[in-house]
């Protein structure tokens, strides 16, 4: 995922589960701001089935410069194992 915000602060948030038994795994996510790999974020779930935690924050990106950035969210690695990315929302402020 790709996305241009303006401003000086990032915010994504995400739902998470907790299954073992997901079809897609758990998530591993790589987020770059403007190019540079700002976060990478990953999770075992625990169990049990069924049970998810509602606006995770999945990066938090503050001390920006003012001004135009490229969000740029991958979801798994080529080769890698399933992920499974359950996006909530994301907020850029100034």
């Amino acid at each position: 995922m790709n996305t241009v915000t303006s401003g000086s602060a990032i915010y994504v948030y995400g739902i998470l589960s907790h299954s073992t038994r997901g079809a897609y795994g758990a998530p591993d996510l790589s987020f770059s701001i403007d190019v540079s790999l700002t976060r990478q974020f990953s999770l075992t779930p625990s169990g049990p089935d069924g049970v998810y935690s509602y606006n995770q924050t999945l990066l938090s990106a503050e001390e920006l410069d003012d001004g135009p950035h490229k969000l740029v969210l991958q979801n798994g690695h080529f080769g890698g194992a399933y992920s499974l990315l359950l996006l909530d929302y994301i907020v850029y402020t100034s």
